[in-house]
């Protein structure tokens, strides 16, 4: 099982040109139907938890959550720009300017309030304003709300997604000194059909401060709720930064959250707490760093010892004394 976090290929390379609506509900009832209680770790569930703390840390939440928003906004696919970084910012960047040029290619300010209907049922309304097409400016913002918008191919969306820049210094198009902030909001919004269906709410912000010598790259979150199939999950107290250092080519990556999932019926506590090290962008593991997951009374630690393999510990009690100890490969936890 390899949930890649909200199972955002859901979205992947899906257009919504015919799909939204009010939102609030999911949230509610996503919350309500995942136990937030921490979990005890023991060497029973410790192939789960290590999985989900891994799908978190590695593949990466703010990615699936960015990369997902643009892939539907956009109708463009980026599930092929995968990298060891938690986020393609370059790539969101991207999409972001192929978004505001479906509004026209004026260089002068433009807002745009459009509802629209949808190719077989419901409306869509399509929200932006953008103070130039030339560059980026913080409070330009574009919304899709959709309210039961049914495409063509049977996916039916409903509620809000949005993203407004929040900072920008400098010309991210044309220079390597720059920094640029994206935030990305979800309300009650929902994407599916008769047999696979998502839903998300709650707001994610990145941050990317790029130089000469290389950029890091920070995401943040008060918490995301989401379902999709039949994996639920609540990320709250989400602080990731992704450094990469281009004299070297490695990226290193932190990463703190609480993740309550409905496969653990419980929650456990995330932290990267020695720096996962990746030896290039397209690494697909760390070669060195360590992370530790806390439950109740119990915690794992991680520890990388290659690129290949990593040693899993587990403390059952809480006492600090190791109870069990394996050394696996990296693949075989995912």
């Amino acid at each position: 099982m390899n949930k890649t976090w909200l199972n955002l290929a859901l979205l992947t390379g899906i257009s919504l040109t015919g799909c939204g609506g009010s939102g609030g509900d999911s949230t509610a009832s996503i919350e309500n139907s995942i136990n937030t209680t921490p979990i005890k770790i023991t060497e029973a569930n410790s192939d789960t938890v290590s999985e989900i703390a891994l799908s978190a840390s590695l593949e990466g939440f703010a990615d699936g959550v960015s990369r997902g928003f643009f892939d539907s906004f956009s109708g463009v696919s980026s599930q092929n720009n995968e990298s060891s970084s938690p986020v393609n910012f370059d790539r969101l960047v991207e999409l972001t300017r192929s978004s505001k040029k479906l509004i026209g290619d004026t260089f002068t300010g433009v807002k745009i309030n459009q509802e629209f209907d949808c190719d077989v049922s419901g409306k869509q309304k399509f929200i932006a304003s953008i103070a130039s097409q030339g560059r980026e400016t913080i409070g330009d913002y574009l919304k899709m709300e959709f309210s039961n918008c049914k495409d063509s191919s049977g996916m039916v969306s409903n509620g809000v997604m949005a993203v407004t820049f929040t900072n920008v210094v400098g010309d991210s198009e044309f220079s390597d000194d720059y920094t640029l902030g994206l935030s990305f909001d979800f309300d009650g919004f929902s994407l599916g059909n008769t047999s696979d269906k998502l839903e998300i709410s709650g707001a994610l912000l990145l941050t990317k401060i790029s130089t000469v010598n290389g950029y890091t790259i920070k995401s943040q979150s008060s918490q995301v709720s989401y379902e999709a199939d039949r994996f639920k999950q609540i990320v709250s107290g989400l602080n990731g930064t992704s450094v990469f250092d281009n004299n070297t080519g490695i990226t290193r990556v932190d990463y703190a959250a609480i993740v309550a999932d409905n496969t653990l019926n419980g929650s456990v506590s995330l932290s990267i707490t020695d720096s996962f090290e990746y030896a290039s962008l397209n690494a697909s593991y760390p070669f060195s760093g360590k992370l530790k997951v806390v439950g109740s009374g119990s915690s794992m630690t991680l520890t990388t010892l290659s690129s290949t393999s990593v040693k899993v510990d587990i403390d059952t009690n809480g006492d600090g004394s190791i109870d069990s100890t394996d050394i696996v490969s990296w693949s075989s936890l995912m």
